[in-house]
């Protein structure tokens, strides 16, 4: 599994410098690190919306194990993992709607106003007076 990850961890290194190189060319301001980026919040409502478009894109993505399934079908100890204590969304859709493309799209937009909601509040600054 190692192996498999590391080349992963590599291939997502080089997609992370290359954005993180655009956003530097295109709009140095936000790339700043003094804490006084002036990204705005349309750039939130772009990641948002981003996040969002690849949630309905999510019940067409492939069939085929991750690799970490896959290395633990090859290695044999698939079935040995223990099973979670609780299950919010389980294979990622709603109980309710079963395994839909609805009940995927459905898990994954509460999914996001959720995280959305967390960051939201922790962005909040105190009065510290």
């Amino acid at each position: 599994m190692l192996g498999v990850h590391a080349l992963i961890g590599l291939g997502e290194a080089v997609i992370t410098m290359a954005a993180l190189g655009l956003i530097e060319r295109v709009r140095p301001e936000i790339a700043n690190s003094d804490g006084n980026a002036s990204g705005g919040r349309g750039w939130i409502v772009a990641g948002f919306l981003t996040a969002s478009a690849v949630v309905f894109l999510a019940p067409y993505a492939s069939t085929h194990p991750d690799g970490l399934n896959a290395v633990a079908g090859q290695l044999g100890f698939l079935g040995q993992g223990k099973a979670a204590s609780f299950n919010i969304f389980s294979n990622y859709t709603l109980p309710f709607l079963g395994k839909t493309p609805l009940g995927t799209i459905i898990a994954g937009l509460v999914g996001i106003a959720v995280l959305a909601g967390f960051f939201f509040l922790a962005s909040q600054k105190k009065d510290r007076k």
